[in-house]
């Protein structure tokens, strides 16, 4: 793997906290922050906090975007709202990795609401409200649906590489979040990985598969249930960030402790914990910020101007 800079910020390229209730008496502040956010890096990745759910936006260095997930159905305004804040009026690609609520609950709200150019899924049919809700509007878009790893040309400068851990001649796994697309970008030097909510056995299959799964910022699988990230995965995939969208409420199964302790040594993020994520880089450094450091750094311009008057 290659080395890099990692570099904690405050901000990534220019935040402008539109809209943020400070309260001076008590000293807290929001937990809800409207933000717009002017790209600077050409590789922008949101990890949006949606509890217990995946919704993750790219922006790519060509001003392209890429939605994978969309959280449950009450989630679908929000992220509507944050697609539009960022200044995009078009997706040029939505990715569901699988059909289960917690991931496509909330794409046909997007949907209805922001113009789609393609929708990637991996063609398995469900039963649930939210998967007929999802596939009646992903129909009226170019609706493609892989069973093989494909590579998606969104823009030059960026390789996306799907992946299918069920990609051989038995077809599509058993467990339905063993058939998760996996999402790869590699730009430059930089590389992300998303596995939706592959498990143990489709994390075998794809190291089977004897991919190069090496990257520096992995999205992990199922929320941190101990049913993934396995530490051969994890010893296969060596990433030195990893990002976990979860729930507080989840406690008793998601993220687990079994997992975590096998984190230890890895820098690891947690929406419910820290928020919204957003990682930009030039394809050599990284930038991380997330929605509580906006708000440490709400508080201390606060701090400073008592000081000043």
């Amino acid at each position: 793997m290659s080395s890099y800079l990692w570099q904690k910020t405050k901000t990534v390229g220019k935040i402008i906290l539109a809209s943020s209730m400070l309260y001076f008496g008590t000293g807290c502040t929001s937990t809800t922050l409207l933000k717009t956010y002017e790209k600077e890096s050409p590789l922008v990745v949101h990890f949006l906090n949606v509890g217990n759910a995946d919704s993750h936006l790219i922006e790519t260095p060509n001003n392209k975007l890429i939605l994978i997930d969309g959280g449950k159905e009450r989630h679908g305004k929000r992220i509507s709202k944050y697609i539009a804040t960022l200044g995009y009026e078009k997706i040029d690609y939505v990715i569901a990795s699988h059909p289960h609520y917690d991931h496509v609950g909330g794409l046909d709200v997007i949907m209805k609401k922001i113009e789609v150019d393609n929708v990637i899924d991996n063609g398995l049919k469900f039963k649930t409200k939210a998967y007929k809700e999802y596939i009646k509007y992903a129909k009226q878009q170019n609706l493609i649906s892989i069973s093989k790893d494909t590579t998606i040309n969104v823009d030059p400068e960026l390789e996306i590489r799907l992946m299918v851990a069920y990609d051989n001649n038995e077809g599509l796994n058993e467990l339905t979040n063993d058939n998760s697309i996996l999402v790869r970008l590699d730009y430059k030097d930089a590389s992300f990985l998303f596995t939706g909510d592959l498990e143990t056995e489709g994390e075998r299959d794809l190291l089977n598969d004897d991919e190069n799964l090496d990257v520096d910022v992995l999205k992990i699988g199922h929320h941190g249930n101990r049913t993934s990230t396995s530490q051969e995965f994890l010893d296969a995939i060596s990433p030195k960030i990893v990002i976990i969208p979860t729930n507080k409420a989840k406690r008793t199964s998601s993220p687990h402790k079994v997992v975590l302790d096998r984190l230890i040594n890895i820098e690891t993020y947690r929406t419910d914990i820290d928020g919204d994520i957003i990682i930009s880089t030039d394809g050599i450094n990284y930038n991380i910020t997330t929605k509580n450091s906006l708000i440490d750094k709400t508080n201390s311009m606060l701090i400073e101007l008592k000081h000043k008057l």
